[in-house]
């Protein structure tokens, strides 16, 4: 997710949370961990027995590796490493997504204020995109190398070679105080 989405996220959290109409008890903030990675949520009561959650969650991997010496076959051509530098490839999902799921806990139980939560569910995640970027090679910026890139992204971004990772599994687990 993206950090701005992410800090936006928290903004709108924390004015929800001042909002002069909640009762003591009508609200709860908590953190949450698991496979969408570190997580905020504000919890509300918008009727008796009804919940209604707001939540972010901030997850990044980066993997580097280094192979040195190695042609790369893009198209119909063939590349060695000095003629394409640095290849970086960047996979990338939608930074805001649909999900469903079950959970456990409830927040804004009245016999206490720190409560446990765990949920399990699937993201919508839509298939995800490449873009690939070579740089500090002796045809970095050549016009047949860029388009050979660019037909290799076309190519990724239309297969469903993929498309499995269009549904990502969600489980997590979080600690909530209500106010």
């Amino acid at each position: 997710m993206n950090i701005k989405i992410f800090i936006g996220a928290i903004f709108v959290m924390a004015n929800l949370a001042n909002v002069s109409t909640a009762a003591p008890g009508d609200v709860a903030l908590g953190l949450k961990a698991g496979t969408l990675g570190l997580g905020l949520e504000l919890t509300v009561e918008a009727a008796d027995q009804v919940n209604v959650r707001f939540g972010g969650n901030y997850f990044k991997i980066n993997t580097e590796v280094d192979v040195e010496d190695n042609d790369y076959d893009l198209e119909d051509n063939t590349y060695t490493s000095a003629e394409v530098g640095v290849l970086n490839a960047d996979a990338g999902f939608k930074s805001v997504a649909p999900y469903l799921g079950i959970g456990w806990g409830n927040p804004l139980r009245d016999d206490s204020d720190w409560s446990f939560m765990v949920d399990l569910g699937v993201i919508f995640a839509g298939k995800p995109s490449l873009d690939i970027t070579s740089t500090g090679g002796t045809l970095s910026n050549d016009p047949t190398l860029l388009a050979d890139i660019a037909q290799t992204e076309l190519e990724f971004n239309d297969s469903d070679e993929l498309k499995y990772l269009k549904y990502y599994p969600v489980l997590s687990v979080g600690l909530n105080y209500r106010f």
